[in-house]
């Protein structure tokens, strides 16, 4: 697999989206065996109690805050806290999953309770889980990210107040999914029969398809690339996310986002993240 990047401009993206107060989206308890519930909080935060055994296995048992989306797109949340009483595997988090069957495929970036950021997924349904440590948590600003491109899904943590120094966590999954995907957040307080409430504050997302790119701006994948790339604006940001094997020699292989100019110009940016996922 050719090397995937990630690359945000001048800061994180804000999308449109306001969750607290969009109808669009929906909560479900996914194998529980108690009914857990979801708050708003201002506009971009929700505190959501899940019970459930965990999300691990072949099937799974936890609270899920989700909307539908198809395409390329990024998910990211501030866990500001974990109650008490808490199993230290209790953990909330972002999550892409195909369905709310028990046993769907699905990518999670998750804040825990005791045992730091988590990485966990299952690319099919009724698979294995596999897990990829991500180092400790830093309540109240533990920040997770996801990035879905194509059938490919990157995994991000952060612990700086501002949630602007994202790192990521493990290499990127294949999830065998078909749009439109469930995107939203994710609780279960590895107890079956207690509940655990997690806060979730500064919640985004991000569409990634182009379709937000103001005129006369445009995006696509130039020269030979393995994996289609993405690109979002919202508030005078740019991220791109794409694939290539390098922009040099008489061949370029990248993801471009560019508008048609005449005469003398110039073009400067400020980089803030680039991530190398493979």
């Amino acid at each position: 697999m050719r090397p995937v990047f990630s690359l945000l401009t001048a800061a994180l993206l804000v999308s449109g989206v306001v969750l607290a107060q969009d109808g669009s989206w929906t909560s479900a308890d996914i194998g529980t065996t108690t009914a857990g519930s979801t708050t708003a909080v201002g506009a971009d935060g929700l505190d959501v109690s899940g019970d459930g055994r965990d999300i691990w296995g072949q099937v799974d048992s936890f609270r899920f805050v989700h909307r539908a989306m198809s395409g390329d797109f990024s998910i990211q949340a501030r866990v500001a806290s974990l109650s008490l009483p808490a199993h230290p595997w209790a953990k909330a988090g972002v999550m892409i999953r195909q369905s709310t069957d028990a046993g769907s495929g699905h990518a999670m970036m998750a804040a825990s309770k005791s045992n730091g950021f988590a990485f966990q997924r299952r690319s099919t349904t009724g698979g294995a889980s596999f897990h990829t440590a991500g180092g400790g948590t830093a309540y109240p600003n533990s920040w997770v990210k996801l990035v879905r491109v194509g059938n490919k899904v990157l995994a991000y943590k952060a612990t700086d107040a501002a949630g602007v120094n994202f790192k990521q966590v493990g290499t990127p999954m294949t999830l065998n999914a078909t749009d439109p995907v469930l995107v939203g957040l994710c609780v279960t307080s590895h107890s079956d029969g207690q509940l655990c409430t997690a806060q979730f504050r500064d919640i985004k997302v991000t569409d990634l398809s182009g379709a937000s790119l103001p005129a006369p701006w445009q995006t696509a994948d130039i020269g030979s690339v393995s994996l289609p790339g993405g690109a979002g604006y919202e508030d005078g940001v740019f991220s791109l996310v794409g694939d290539g094997a390098d922009v040099w020699g008489v061949g370029d292989a990248c993801r471009m986002a560019w508008q048609k100019v005449s005469g003398d110009f110039d073009i400067k940016t400020r980089v803030t993240l680039l991530s190398k996922t493979s």
